[in-house]
């Protein structure tokens, strides 16, 4: 499936039975790829710089069409997240979600991400550039 076909059954963003749902077509840099030394310090990843600058130009279109909250969600939460990879090269699920969560931290979706207390992810199929699902509730509805 491509992309754009993709996108059209699960973009803009809706608030769907109580939850919020997104694409975005940006694929997370893995965990592994977060923080570099050199230069006297240590700094964040150009990768993980540019995917937040993505993922903030994404948002910011999200909510002109009133497809995201336009402020910080308060409470428990629980996400659900289907990474879509650009390739069907092997990867490992347990480094992809941390890239997404700061990045909804850093664009004021939550206050902060450890208001996630249930988190599931799954790998699906690539797509073509890849790109990540998400779904999101508060807890205790």
């Amino acid at each position: 499936m491509s992309v754009a076909v993709f996108r059209n059954v699960f973009s803009p963003g809706r608030q769907w039975e109580g939850c919020w749902h997104w694409f975005f077509p940006v694929w997370p840099p893995s965990v592994n790829h977060t923080w570099r030394n050199g230069g006297g310090g240590t700094h964040l990843d150009p990768k993980v710089r540019d995917f937040r600058s993505a993922m903030q130009g994404e948002m910011m279109i999200a909510r002109s069409k009133h497809a995201m909250p336009k402020q910080a969600l308060a409470g428990d939460l629980a996400l659900e997240i289907v990474f879509y990879p650009p390739t069907a090269q092997k990867r490992d699920l347990d480094n992809l979600a941390k890239c997404p969560l700061d990045a909804f931290t850093h664009c004021g979706l939550w206050l902060d991400d450890s208001q996630v207390k249930d988190l599931h992810t799954s790998l699906g199929g690539s797509v073509p550039g890849g790109g990540f699902w998400a779904r999101l509730r508060p807890l205790g509805e």
